[in-house]
């Protein structure tokens, strides 16, 4: 929740009221049609359903109705899955980083 506060934050450049949050959404949305042409550029509107997102990526259109809400639950469990999966990627540089740590600390310890 810090993070979405913080992106919320630099995106309106500190001002968080719901007009220039609306204002600013509207300047990063006209920002995007200028730079990328018409037809690489979909703005999809969940609430449209499957069928302009599997049209757009020409890809078959899912049995599984589009979810239209996300509980704070899935969230956790999505968060906590993406921090597993890059801690797991990354095991040899943290044991490194922490053991060096925990072996400076015993030698300060030890020797000074």
């Amino acid at each position: 929740m810090r993070m979405i506060d913080l992106d919320i934050f630099y995106i309106t450049k500190g001002n968080n009221s719901s007009l220039q949050m609306q204002i600013r959404y509207n300047e990063i949305i006209n920002e995007f049609k200028r730079q990328i042409p018409a037809n690489q550029l979909l703005h999809f509107n969940p609430r449209d359903g499957w069928q302009p997102l599997c049209d757009f990526l020409d890809a078959p259109i899912p049995q599984k109705k589009l979810p239209l809400k996300v509980t704070s639950g899935e969230i956790r469990s999505t968060a906590w899955s993406v921090a597993r999966t890059a801690m797991q990627d990354h095991l040899f540089f943290i044991i490194l980083y922490f053991g060096t740590l925990i072996l400076i600390g015993l030698y300060l310890w030890l020797f000074y």
